[in-house]
């Protein structure tokens, strides 16, 4: 009956039934018992549903893992335990049909909007939409970190170096710009200016960067 309310205690769990060859009839049994936990008031009802969607991912059974969590989210939205196995699933099979990066990135929309605070969610929302191919729908995502901490050199950091990873160098120029201006400081991160000036195979904007790191 504890079994969904710590998931360390759930990953030990199904690792060991994984190790003794219990994990597919165990996982069998608990679809049985399973039925209409979701929506019961049953305590272990409910904990047979979530194994079930924990113990189909280990089994490579990603369809029934998936139609599991989807469930789950909708009813327990802003919970990460289901959140975010489903939408690493979903992103895994992002590149079979673009359609599950949507859905990979509609599920963290969710948990950012919950949880507007933690950038993490933002982040690989716009990275599913990148591996999409749908770069200023990524770059919306990534943005929004800012705004939602505004004031935050970390933030403006953090972003410039999403846009540098994915070869944005305008956006992470401009990021860091913004940076220098809200700092009142026009030698800060210099050399990644530099950098990303150099990249673009702009030496006109490259060089002065790189000479202000002299001496520092």
């Amino acid at each position: 009956e504890h079994y969904f309310g710590n998931e360390s205690i759930r990953t030990d769990y199904l690792k060991r039934l994984s190790e003794t060859g219990r994990l597919e009839a165990d996982y069998v049994l608990a679809n049985e018992r399973a039925r209409g936990g979701l929506e019961a008031d049953s305590t272990s009802s409910f904990a047979y549903a979530v194994f079930t969607a924990d113990a189909a991912r280990w089994l490579s059974r990603f369809d029934e893992s998936i139609a599991a969590y989807r469930r789950l989210v909708a009813l327990y939205p802003g919970e990460p335990a289901y959140a975010m196995p489903l939408s690493d699933l979903l992103r895994s099979f992002g590149s079979r049909d673009p359609k599950f990066y949507d859905e990979s990135a509609e599920v963290l929309d969710g948990m950012s909007r919950i949880h507007p605070t933690d950038a993490s969610y933002a982040t690989k929302a716009g990275e599913a939409l990148a591996e999409a191919g749908r770069m200023p729908e990524a770059a919306k995502r990534w943005r929004s970190i800012v705004a939602a901490s505004p004031g935050s050199p970390k933030s403006r950091l953090d972003v410039a170096t999403i846009f540098w990873d994915y070869y944005q160098f305008t956006d992470a120029a401009a990021e860091l710009e913004a940076l220098r201006l809200s700092t009142r400081d026009d030698t800060l991160y210099a050399f990644r200016l530099g950098a990303i000036h150099d990249s673009k195979r702009d030496l006109a904007k490259a060089i002065p960067e790189y000479v202000k790191t002299l001496g520092t």
